[in-house]
């Protein structure tokens, strides 16, 4: 778990300007990273008009069979500095490294920390569907192309909309239309900025293959590792990888076939 010190005045203020929505959670290192607390909900709760998702509590919030009360999700987009992966405000995001320099310097920050997981995102977006709102972000060289008049602080100090120079915004420099919940205490830049990873799925010659429930927050994230499952189509169970039947895009292989639009008859995750 993450390290939870006396409230200090940091910590104190944070949550004191957010209504508690967001915090400051400590690394290994002692480093402070911003994190907004999602309470648990039921998958019930956010299916609307997006169809049948089924019952029970949302997979984001089960790691290895313990069911969790919430997880922290980091407020702004990641920097990696002294050796781990935070989330701080209004400082120029870490990119152009690949998944095992970001999973591994989230890991560093102490147990329980990690890359962003496909289970937490899916949450997060199914939240918004629920709550009517959409968040937009740099979508347009330092502004949103839905909404141009919407910005951010350009690292490179340009005007929005130039499309020469580097158009990544400082982290949270948007509107509260750039955050998950329209509000300044929502999580920032879900929506453009730079390219995220996320871990829990993945594609291998086509087939869509996942990490049950939440368990991507302390699974084996190599390409071998067992803990990867694929979806059978006729009833949604996890099975090994190359089971026949299994749901996949259409891959450049010859031995692979897509069968997008499929409908899978029931969800086991």
């Amino acid at each position: 778990m993450a390290t939870i010190f006396i409230k200090d005045d940091l910590r104190a203020s944070v949550e004191a300007a957010s209504g508690g929505k967001t915090t400051v959670l400590y690394t290994a290192k002692g480093q402070p990273s911003y994190m907004n607390v999602v309470p648990k909900f039921m998958l019930e709760d956010v299916a609307d008009s997006v169809g049948t998702l089924g019952t029970g509590v949302h997979p984001a919030f089960i790691v290895n069979g313990i069911e969790k009360s919430e997880f922290f999700y980091g407020a702004y987009q990641g920097i990696i500095k002294n050796g781990e992966l935070l989330s701080l405000p209004n400082v120029n995001p870490s990119r152009s490294s690949n998944f095992d320099t970001f999973s591994n310097t989230a890991r560093a920050a102490g147990a329980g920390w990690h890359v962003g997981t496909n289970a937490e995102w899916a949450a997060l977006l199914l939240w918004c569907h629920k709550n009517g709102f959409t968040p937009r972000g740099n979508s347009n060289y330092g502004r949103s192309s839905d909404a141009t008049f919407e910005t951010g602080r350009r690292i490179d100090g340009g005007a929005p909309g130039v499309t020469s120079g580097d158009p990544a915004i400082l982290t949270g420099s948007g509107p509260a239309s750039w955050r998950h919940d329209n509000t300044a205490n929502g999580i920032s830049d879900l929506v453009g900025n730079i390219w995220e990873w996320q871990t829990g799925m993945r594609l291998m010659d086509g087939e869509i293959q996942i990490i049950p429930n939440n368990d991507a927050v302390t699974a084996d994230l190599s390409a071998a590792s067992a803990a990867w499952k694929a979806i059978r189509l006729s009833d949604g169970a996890l099975v090994d990888p190359g089971t026949a039947g299994t749901a996949k895009f259409d891959s450049p292989t010859a031995t692979t076939t897509g069968n997008g639009g499929t409908p899978i008859l029931s969800a086991s995750i």
